[in-house]
């Protein structure tokens, strides 16, 4: 009986051990990435100290496992504050969520974070981070939401980044990337993906016919690119698709019947292309739809009479300077 408790004893000893040492390496993470930050407004200032007693736990924007006292969550969202992303930030190795948007944050995005391998929402929108986004991104293997837009990230889209078989949502939308799309995007891992928001860069080339395999897409978005060639007629698979926003590009050709058999699709919206031939009929089959946008192109044809008793949920038809 008194081996027993003793081993116990021990044990309850070692685990407590293991959270004061856990909670101290992400204090000095913490402190660390404090350095690189500039608090305009001094909210982390008092706060985050190394002098204080106050568990980390209890700082502003953390939140920690309440077993082992490590930090597993960071939300300094919407804080006026700047500086860089500290290397620093892949050593808090039980984060599953980083939250920075809506701050002045610039430099370049930390191929550190590849090391956070709980990782499940990488949010950094609405800053000013520029270079490239690393392709080690696509080791974070929870990754769920991987939200970078309103910045001044360039260059390619990795490929490695639809490695991630978790991955539910991409938003990498008004930034300056370029290039084309991955050919393989959800062959292989990105199932679950139900939203791609890649508007307002300089993405050129064709949507890649691989896209059908996206098989639970809601959201897709390309707006505001160079994109050319048709619209792929693979487009008709997305069954489960509501929004779709593919204007202001270079598309050519007739706008593929298989669009009718997005049957839950809300939003058709393909401005401003140099679209050719008659509006399929079948697009006004769709009752699901409120919004149809497809002026601006070379349509042409004739509307149905009874327009208004196929699409009885649509709010706005925009089809002028067809």
């Amino acid at each position: 009986m008194a081996k027993n408790y003793f081993i116990f004893a021990i044990s309850l000893l070692l685990l407590n051990c293991f959270a004061v040492c856990l909670s101290t390496d992400d204090k000095f993470a913490l402190l660390a990435i404090k350095t690189n930050i500039i608090d305009h407004s001094d909210i982390l200032s008092n706060s985050w100290s190394a002098t204080s007693n106050t568990s980390i736990c209890n700082w502003i924007g953390v939140s920690c496992d309440l077993n082992n006292q490590s930090v597993t969550a960071l939300n300094l969202s919407d804080m006026d504050l700047a500086g860089s992303v500290a290397p620093a930030i892949g050593n808090l190795s039980f984060l599953t969520s980083l939250d920075i948007s809506y701050n002045k944050f610039s430099g370049l995005v930390p191929p550190e974070l590849s090391h956070l391998h709980d990782l499940q929402h990488l949010l950094l929108f609405n800053n000013s981070l520029t270079g490239t986004i690393p392709a080690s991104l696509g080791n974070i293997t929870k990754l769920e939401s991987l939200d970078l837009k309103f910045n001044h990230l360039t260059g390619y889209l990795p490929a490695e980044i639809f490695n991630i078989s978790s991955l539910r949502l991409i938003d990498l939308s008004a930034n300056d990337l370029y290039g084309s799309l991955p050919l393989d995007i959800c062959s292989r891992y990105a199932h679950k993906l139900e939203g791609i928001y890649l508007f307002s860069n300089r993405f050129e080339g064709v949507i890649p016919s691989s896209l059908y395999k996206c098989r639970n897409l809601q959201q897709l978005s390309l707006a505001f690119n160079e994109f050319s060639g048709s619209i792929p007629i693979e487009l008709g698979n997305l069954t489960t698709l509501m929004h779709l926003y593919l204007g202001y590009n270079n598309w050519e050709g007739e706008i593929p019947v298989e669009i009718g058999n997005l049957k839950l699709l809300e939003h058709l919206n393909i401005p401003s292309n140099s679209l050719t031939g008659h509006i399929p009929h079948c697009i006004f089959n769709m009752s699901s739809l409120k919004m149809i946008n497809l002026r601006e192109s070379n349509l042409s044809g004739t509307l149905l009479m009874d327009i208004h008793f196929e699409l009885p949920g649509l709010e706005e038809l925009y089809i002028c300077k067809n």
